[in-house]
C-alpha cells in the first residue's frame, strides 16, 4: 500500500470529529465499568456462565453501549458541508446507523437479562438486513460464483442470500469475542482496509461509516484489551458485525471489487464459524453448542500453561499474547487483499491461502493440545 495512498486517506479524516467520538466512547466505557457493574448485577459476564468463559471475575457486558454512543457521535458531529459531501444515493452515513440500531438493541436486552435466546437474536439481525436491503438496495447480487450468481437475479432469491450472509457474518464476529480484544482488534483491522477500499473506490459514504466505527471500538478497546475491564456483549458484538458486513456488501457491489477480495478482507471469523461447524457436525456435537475448542480458544490455553503460568504472570498476559498472535496474522492478509486489488483471481487466491493458513494453524495447535494431555495423563500413572 503506497505511502501517497494512507497520507491520503489521513488528510480526509476530521481529526475533531474523530476525537470527540473517541472521546465519548471512553469516557461510556470507563462510566459503564465502574457504575453499571454495580447497579447492574445481572450485566455481569460471570465466570461460571459458561464452558468458554476464559476469565476470572465477573465483568460488565455492556460495552456495546459505549462502541454505539462513541459512533454516534462521530457521525452526528459532522457540519453542514460535510452532510452535504458524503451524500450517496440520497441517503446520509448517519442514516445507515439507524437501519444498525434494532441488531444493538436486542443484543443489549440479552446482556441486562440473559434472557433473549439466540434464534431471536438471529432473527432480529435477519429482518435488519431485510430491512436494509429492500430500503436502500443494499443486497448481494454478485458472488462470481456463476451458478449461485444465476441464482442472485432474482431479487427475492437475492434479498435472502443476503440476510443469510450478513446474519452469519454477525453472529460469526460474536462468536470470535472470547478472548480480550479480539472481536474489537479484528474489527478494527478489518474496517481499516474496508476505508481504504472504500478511499480506492471514491465511497465517501462508506469511508464514513467505516471511520465512525474505528472511532467507536477504539474507545471501548482501550478498556477491554489486554485486562479485559469490560466486556461488548452481544449487544456490541451484533452492532459492530453488522456494521462490518453492510460496510462490505456495499463495497462488494461495486464493478471494481470483487466478493473475494470482501471475503479476504472480512474471512477469519467466517472461517472460523465454518469450521467450527463442521468439526462439530462430524463429533456429532450441536452445531450450536459453546465449547473450548475455537482455534483462539486452543491458543490462549497453550500460551497460558506454557508461557503465562510457568513465568507467574498475570492471566491477562495470555490474552494479551493471543489476541494480538491471531490479528498480527489476520492484519497481514487484510493488507495484501487490499494491495491485490479488486481481482476475482487475486482475492480467491488471498482468501483459500487463509483458509489453508487457518486449518493448518489448527491442526498444529490441536496436535499439541492433544500431545500435551496425553502426556499430563502419563504422569499421573
Amino acid at each position: 500500500m503506497p505511502i501517497s495512498t494512507v497520507s491520503s486517506i489521513a488528510s480526509t479524516v476530521d481529526s475533531e470529529r474523530f476525537m470527540q467520538g473517541l472521546s465519548v466512547s471512553l469516557l461510556a466505557s470507563l462510566t459503564i465499568r465502574w457504575i453499571f457493574g454495580r447497579i447492574l448485577p445481572v450485566s455481569l459476564d460471570r465466570p461460571e456462565s459458561g464452558i468458554q468463559k476464559l476469565h476470572a471475575t465477573p465483568v460488565t457486558r455492556l460495552g456495546g453501549l459505549a462502541i454505539v454512543l462513541g459512533t454516534l457521535t462521530y457521525l452526528l458531529s459532522q457540519t453542514g458541508d460535510e452532510v452535504n459531501q458524503i451524500v450517496s444515493s440520497s441517503e446520509k452515513s448517519y442514516l445507515l446507523f439507524l437501519y444498525l440500531l434494532p441488531v444493538f438493541l436486542i443484543g443489549l436486552i440479552e446482556d441486562c437479562t440473559q434472557k433473549v435466546t439466540p434464534l431471536i437474536r438471529l432473527a432480529v439481525t435477519a429482518a435488519s438486513v431485510i430491512w436494509v436491503g429492500m430500503d436502500l438496495g443494499i443486497v448481494i447480487s454478485q458472488t462470481d460464483v456463476p451458478m449461485l450468481d444465476s441464482l442472485l437475479n432474482s431479487p427475492w432469491v437475492a434479498i435472502g442470500f443476503t440476510a443469510f450472509a450478513l446474519t452469519g457474518f454477525t453472529h460469526a464476529i460474536n462468536i470470535t469475542d472470547g478472548i480480550n480484544g479480539l472481536a474489537a482488534s479484528l474489527c478494527l483491522i478489518m474496517l481499516i482496509g474496508l476505508v481504504v477500499i472504500a478511499h480506492q473506490n471514491n465511497d465517501v459514504l462508506i469511508a464514513d461509516v467505516a471511520i465512525a466505527g474505528i472511532v467507536g471500538i477504539t474507545g471501548f478497546w482501550l478498556l477491554n484489551f489486554p485486562r479485559g475491564l469490560i466486556f461488548m456483549g452481544d449487544g456490541g458484538a451484533y452492532f459492530i458485525g453488522l456494521l462490518v458486513a453492510v460496510c462490505a456488501t456495499v463495497l462488494m457491489m461495486k464493478p471494481t471489487v470483487s466478493a473475494f477480495q470482501m471475503l479476504a478482507v472480512c474471512g477469519y471469523p467466517v472461517i472460523e464459524t465454518v469450521f467450527s461447524m463442521v468439526r462439530r457436525i462430524r463429533h456429532r456435537q450441536p452445531v450450536g453448542q459453546p465449547d473450548r475448542q475455537h482455534l483462539h480458544s486452543l491458543l490462549y490455553r497453550i500460551i497460558s500453561t506454557h508461557f503465562v503460568q510457568p513465568r507467574n504472570l498475570a492471566p491477562w498476559h495470555a490474552h494479551l499474547m493471543t489476541t494480538t498472535t491471531i490479528t498480527s496474522i489476520v492484519g497481514v492478509f487484510v493488507i495484501t487483499a487490499v494491495i491485490a486489488g479488486g481481482s476475482l483471481q487475486a482475492g480467491l487466491a488471498v482468501f483459500l491461502l487463509e483458509i489453508a493458513t487457518y486449518i493448518f494453524s489448527y491442526r498444529k495447535l490441536a496436535s499439541f493440545v492433544g500431545d500435551a494431555s496425553a502426556e499430563g495423563r502419563d504422569s499421573k500413572t
